[in-house]
């Protein structure tokens, strides 16, 4: 599961498709507000992204707006309601062995449906912000996060994340 905005969320969740299917896994790939048909997040999140990289100054003072994880607890439940509900029905339908996200945003509505709901199917998270493991990705209901770099592995480690839960790995690349 990622977001996709602009192909650097994607890539890794291509890439471990691809070794997964190569071991004769069954993989579905889920951007997680396109195919869950929900335009406005959809082209939110990529939008903000084209902000962001158009205007470094503004992607500061929102990170600095948003250091309360409270604050971004609610705001990403809040973005996600709706979302939620169909994810939810999709992974029972669907069954899924186990579910890796790649995207803060889907991290989060995962792992607080993990929490909340009683999922049983274990959430993996791959920070693919690669030099960052910011607050955004913390959140107690991933069984495993795989952090691309000792940055990202001690940073995850001062926001309170278990050692246990912490693996470095490297970026997976197609």
């Amino acid at each position: 599961m990622y977001c996709d905005t602009g192909g650097g969320f994607k890539s890794p969740s291509v890439a471990v498709k691809k070794e997964l299917e190569d071991c004769g896994w069954d993989v579905t790939l889920l951007d997680f507000a396109k195919d869950l048909n929900s335009s406005f997040v959809d082209k939110t999140i990529k939008n903000g992204w084209v902000l962001w990289l158009k205007y470094p100054w503004f992607f500061d003072s929102f990170l600095s707006f948003m250091a309360d994880k409270a604050v971004v607890t609610r705001l990403l439940m809040n973005f996600t309601t709706k979302i939620k509900f169909k994810l939810m029905r999709l992974i029972k339908e669907e069954k899924y062995g186990m579910i890796l996200s790649t995207h803060f945003a889907t991290t989060q509505l995962i792992g607080n449906i993990k929490k909340k709901h009683g999922l049983k199917t274990p959430v993996f998270a791959y920070d693919a912000d690669v030099l960052v493991g910011h607050r955004y990705w913390v959140n107690n209901g991933i069984d495993r996060y795989f952090l691309p770099s000792r940055k990202a592995y001690d940073e995850m480690l001062e926001r309170g994340m278990k050692k246990e839960k912490l693996f470095l790995v490297d970026f997976p690349l197609d």
